[in-house]
């Protein structure tokens, strides 16, 4: 009976082992299965990362193509337009240089300047006045010195007033501001006014005959145009400037002499040389 058993016990654990063994090679079996998934799957993953780092690369190639090429393009378009913007000065540069030639080439060429438009030019120059006068009057203080009139203007008025005591005269002249006939002559006159400030010289400035225009009243009331023949440059010479310097030497000096002339030419200023007395407005009717 025992040996039976031993037997059947034997044959029990051999089967046990067959069981056992079989089962620990499916596991391994598995195992192997489970670790080359794992592998393959990792080969695909190392495989996909390639891949998408190959495709940024590839991308920052292309994008850095583009860029390249955009600066080019935006290079090329800058330096045409730069080109363009040269050429286009240069042609603003010799159309203004054009105008100022043809300008200077029309300067002075009529004998006057239509009443009408000279009549113009002083409103709007009166208007500046009075801005000026109304904003420190506003302001209550002194905000800027008020010019004397333009030479359009007092060159102009001087060539009516002439014209009124029957001389023959004239803007269109190459040097100084106006010239008249008389005695068979055609002399030069320089026209000086006194409005507000001192009046200002040009170094090489002659003349034949000083007219002075005394406009401080003109806004409300008369000019006065004076006539002064028997003065010319050479007589204001020696007048004071300043502390230390005569007309002469700060005309010696290429400098346009300043000052108050009322005072120089007050022994001229008078009813003997006065060619005009009443308003603006009268003179250019």
């Amino acid at each position: 009976m025992n040996t039976n058993n031993n037997k059947i016990k034997i044959k029990k654990t051999k089967k046990e082992l067959c069981i056992i063994d079989s089962l620990s090679k499916l596991s391994i079996n598995e195992h192997l299965n489970n670790t080359n998934i794992s592998q393959e799957e990792n080969c695909n993953e190392n495989i996909n990362l390639v891949e998408k780092k190959k495709k940024k690369i590839k991308k920052k190639k292309k994008t850095k193509k583009k860029k390249l090429k955009e600066l080019c393009i935006t290079k090329n378009f800058s330096n045409t337009n730069i080109s363009k913007k040269k050429n286009t000065d240069n042609n603003t540069i010799l159309v203004k240089k054009k105008n100022i030639f043809e300008r200077n080439n029309k300067k002075n060429c009529l004998d006057y300047i239509p009443k009408k438009i000279v009549k113009n030019i002083y409103d709007a120059f009166c208007n500046y006045i009075k801005t000026m006068y109304n904003s420190e009057k506003e302001l209550d203080c002194y905000i800027g010195r008020i010019a004397n009139f333009p030479e359009s203007v007092s060159e102009n008025l001087v060539l009516y007033a002439l014209q009124r005591k029957k001389f023959k005269a004239s803007w269109n002249t190459r040097s100084g501001d106006l010239k008249y006939f008389k005695n068979k002559l055609w002399k030069k006159g320089e026209v000086k006014c006194k409005q507000n400030g001192p009046s200002q010289f040009s170094p090489s400035s002659k003349w034949d005959t000083l007219f002075f225009i005394n406009a401080k009243d003109h806004l409300y009331g008369n000019i006065e145009i004076f006539m002064i023949e028997n003065i010319c440059s050479i007589d204001l010479d020696n007048v004071k400037i300043n502390k230390t310097q005569t007309f002469k030497e700060q005309k010696d000096q290429g400098r346009r002499p300043r000052f108050n002339i009322e005072k120089v030419l007050e022994k001229y200023i008078n009813n003997d040389n006065m060619i005009y007395n009443g308003t603006v407005n009268e003179l250019l009717k």
